[in-house]
């Protein structure tokens, strides 16, 4: 190969192309991950027992839905006293909506109905040192809060602390498997 024609060969055109596309793989992937994260994060419930029955969750922090729907599932902000004994360091967590404005909800006999139809019972008296009744109530979710609950019987939910306003919300929960 002629000293004026050394550029042109395979290995050099090689290293060129390296040395323009990595840096702007680098960069866009940079980027890409950027706004993605800004936007959603994966996960990981890793409790022994956990309130909803899937253990990976695409979240999307918010705007995500211009409503929330029965069935959606929340992340929201806590400062329960309850949470933060058992689970120090978490500030939020996510649950199902079960109630939405407008629903009645009824806590009778230790067991929890929504307008009407059973959902589940109290399972949690003995573990939060409460007698037989010291939950039962009855309301209507006011408008700009939502009633939530887990899936699991001994899910710590609205059940036992009521509603959450939309101002707690920080995103919503996909369950990916």
């Amino acid at each position: 190969m002629s000293p004026a024609r050394w550029w042109r060969g395979p290995r050099v055109r090689i290293a060129l192309f390296a040395l323009l596309f990595v840096p702007g793989a680098w960069l866009g992937a940079h980027t890409l991950h950027a706004a993605w994260s800004a936007q959603y994060r994966i996960g990981l419930d890793v409790q022994r027992v956990a309130c909803l029955p899937w253990q990976v969750y695409l979240i999307a922090r918010q705007p995500y839905k211009p409503t929330v729907e029965r069935g959606d599932i929340l992340m929201f902000r806590t400062d329960l006293a309850l949470f933060r004994r058992q689970f120090p360091g978490v500030d939020a967590i996510a649950k199902l909506v079960a109630g939405l404005p407008g629903d009645r909800i009824e806590v009778r006999d230790n067991q929890l109905f929504i307008n009407g139809v059973y959902w589940d019972r109290l399972w949690l008296l003995g573990f939060l040192e409460a007698e037989d009744g010291a939950f039962d109530r009855t309301f209507v979710v006011p408008e700009g809060h939502y009633f939530l609950a887990g899936t699991a019987p001994g899910s710590y939910d609205g059940r036992y602390w009521g509603t959450i306003t939309a101002e707690q919300v920080t995103g919503y929960v996909r369950p990916i498997w």
